[in-house]
């Protein structure tokens, strides 16, 4: 497995955005039934719901809803056998995030989490 040195990694946009985030913003979500269906797995009664979808227009604080979002699953998955891994899509930057610089974008940050780093994935 070879993990490409031209895939970016996102957390430091993630921090960047993380760091800009208003207190309280967002609160709101993580209490909903949505997001606690969401973020258990029995959302409408159905397991596993992979997509939470957040729509809005520019600008009104998708991005920092997101980052909320993630933070939440961090702390979910603390102490778990569970990888969290984000990606922000940037308009301006569109050209430059290929499926295969997304990936593995995503790939480097569940191996830098990982206790066990998969044998040949530093080749």
């Amino acid at each position: 497995m070879v993990i490409s040195s031209g895939a970016p990694i996102t957390t430091s946009g993630y921090s960047d955005i993380r760091t800009r985030r208003v207190k309280y913003a967002g609160d709101w979500l993580l209490p909903s039934d949505e997001y606690r269906g969401w973020s258990d797995g029995s959302m409408d009664g159905k397991s596993g719901s992979a997509a939470l979808f957040c729509s809005g227009g520019p600008v009104v604080g998708k991005t920092y809803i997101s980052s909320l979002v993630i933070d939440s699953l961090c702390d979910q998955a603390e102490g778990e056998n569970v990888a969290v891994a984000c990606f922000y899509f940037d308009y301006a930057e569109g050209k430059e995030q290929t499926p295969t610089r997304v990936l593995g974008a995503l790939l480097k940050q569940i191996v830098a989490g990982s206790e066990v780093i998969p044998p040949g994935s530093n080749n």
